[in-house]
């Protein structure tokens, strides 16, 4: 599924309407903006770890009835202190319907480790691998995103990449920025209230783009988590669903569902998550981050981009680390370069000894 496409939609919006908004203004009580931000942050850092399994439906259709449809779970963890993250996708079932066969294949799975400074990448695999390649990479090739295949159960809190804290805090930035403006009279945002729900929208004309809407449904009373979003222009409508739960006076998502439709081509993309198992705040013993936890298995092999390093994993318990690596690779030329010493050495002696035994002649 190329369900990370569909950023590029909102980004191209957003960049679009981005110009116009420095000239327009907002309506309603900014202050909400601030509330919400900070109502927000404090519910999602009270999650110092989180692990738990989902599951997943992407599905995706033409107009002409042709599509396919995907079901995974994800095994998944998240440690805030240590920084690390790691999750199993395991794809359970594929099928691809074509002029009204549908074709069905068993599938594999993609493993992920964020763990001090580096991104550890299991396949994707098949079911019929002997053996998996592991890549580690710098922890910044990792791209998180509510759309990505690189899971993390924080993204789920927004729409998009940006925590809906910062993108708040952004919008009440401009509003404070533009009171002392004069504004063309455009108004760019609303921003309402109905009991617990806040609702700030931009519904306006870009100029040479088309008609734009952005609305966010937030609830107070859950943690200032959305309810909903919804977006559309000319090219893409998005609609985004949230239902959240509370666990140890935290509220957490429960079932987000995401759907997309291309308006030219007239094709739609859905993706739904439901989470069957939560666990918050327990700690993380020795193995939560092992390299077991995302499918690693001994005669498997690693690359480690950072240094070069190629090796077997013998151990999930203690796998071989690139320091160690190198260590081994510094002995090893240490060892080669003292040869030519080692040998001078040795005639050395060996003349020595041959004086000696002539001199006792």
């Amino acid at each position: 599924m190329r369900m990370s496409a569909l950023l590029s939609c909102e980004v191209v919006l957003l960049c679009a309407f981005a110009a116009r908004v420095a000239r327009a203004e907002f309506r309603g009580d900014i202050g909400l903006l601030l509330e919400i931000a900070t109502i927000h942050r404090a519910n999602r850092e009270r999650i110092l770890t989180w692990r738990g399994k989902v599951l997943v439906t992407d599905e995706f259709k033409e107009e002409s009835g042709n599509g396919q449809q995907q079901r995974s779970h994800v095994l998944f963890a998240h440690d805030r202190l240590q920084q690390a993250r790691r999750w199993m996708w395991i794809w359970d079932e594929f099928s691809r319907t074509k002029e009204g066969t549908t074709e069905r294949k068993d599938m594999g799975f993609f493993g992920g480790m964020v763990l001090d400074g580096a991104y550890f990448r299991l396949g994707p695999t098949m079911g019929s691998d002997s053996y998996h390649n592991i890549v580690i990479e710098p922890a910044g090739s990792c791209g998180f995103s509510p759309l990505s295949d690189e899971f993390d159960a924080m993204s789920f809190f927004a729409p998009e990449s940006e925590t809906l804290d910062a993108r708040f805090e952004g919008l009440h930035a401009q509003a404070e920025a533009l009171k002392e403006k004069a504004n063309d009279g455009i108004i760019s945002w609303v921003i309402g209230r109905d009991g617990d729900v806040v609702t700030v929208e931009s519904d306006l004309a870009v100029p040479n783009f088309g008609h734009s809407l952005n609305r966010y449904r937030v609830d107070l009373a859950r943690g200032a988590n959305l309810r909903s979003y919804e977006h559309s222009n000319p090219e893409v409508e998005e609609a985004w669903r949230f239902e959240f739960t509370e666990q140890e006076g935290i509220s957490v998502p429960k079932e987000v569902s995401i759907a997309n439709v291309n308006k030219e081509l007239k094709d739609t993309m859905t993706r739904k998550l439901d989470w069957v198992e939560s666990s918050l705040n327990k700690a993380s013993d020795d193995q939560e981050f092992a390299l077991e936890q995302i499918g690693a298995a001994p005669g498997d092999r690693v690359h480690d981009t950072r240094s070069g390093a190629e090796y077997g994993f013998e151990s999930v318990q203690a796998p071989v680390g690139a320091s160690e690596v190198d260590t081994i690779k510094f002995r090893r030329m240490l060892f080669l370069a003292a040869l030519p010493l080692l040998f001078v050495v040795v005639i050395l002696l060996l003349r020595s000894r041959r004086a000696r035994r002539e001199a006792a002649k």
